[in-house]
């Protein structure tokens, strides 16, 4: 698999990654 490919496998999961940081750094 090319970078393009991982980055369009991966993308989801840094997204909710950031997401969850962003939740957590509210309380």
């Amino acid at each position: 698999m090319d970078n393009m490919g991982y980055r369009f496998v991966y993308a989801p999961f840094f997204l909710y990654v950031k997401l969850l940081y962003e939740v957590a750094s509210h309380f």
